[in-house]
């Protein structure tokens, strides 16, 4: 426009106006600014302990881990050496511990463990039509209510098995 910020009727420009020169110390010093205005107009809530309690969910405040889900010795042996083939995939791998499942993630969850009477149940988050299934073990779940991410389920019953639920999980 003609005159550019020196016409200006935004007072967020203001600041702008006085600058001879636009670099990241002065971008800096505005957000600074802005962020001092926006606290001031958008003050932060004060709301009493007891009203809060009720929204608290505490689910997200459970911490679970290992022991949280109903192994047998079975299903035990079967996790252990599946988990550990898992995690040698790469040291980036990160397992998770949620409610009703166990989480295997890189940048989201790749693979996850449901541990059920005598078996283990797997999801791979990939969708069905791109799965490789040389053994017919996986089954399309694609819009079926499951624990657990992914179109692609298969189940590790037996340890003779773990290489072949590998080689759908890498």
């Amino acid at each position: 426009m003609n005159g550019g910020f020196k016409e200006s009727a935004l007072r967020l420009n203001s600041y702008v106006v006085k600058q001879n020169e636009w670099n990241e110390k002065i971008i800096k010093e505005r957000a600074s600014i802005l962020v001092e205005k926006a606290l001031l107009i958008w003050k932060y809530p004060i709301i009493e302990r007891n009203i809060l309690v009720k929204y608290k969910n505490d689910d997200k405040q459970q911490m679970y881990g290992i022991d949280s889900y109903d192994f047998n010795k079975t299903t035990k042996i079967l996790f252990d050496k599946l988990n550990m083939r898992i995690m040698n995939l790469s040291s980036e791998v990160r397992r998770e511990f949620k409610k009703l499942y166990i989480a295997y993630k890189l940048d989201t969850n790749f693979a996850d463990i449901v541990v059920q009477k005598n078996r283990l149940r797997i999801s791979v988050n990939m969708k069905f039509n791109e799965v490789i299934d040389e053994y017919n073990i996986c089954k399309d779940v694609t819009n079926l209510g499951r624990w657990g991410n992914g179109d692609v389920e298969l189940f590790l019953e037996d340890i003779c098995d773990v290489d072949k639920v590998m080689d759908i999980i890498r």
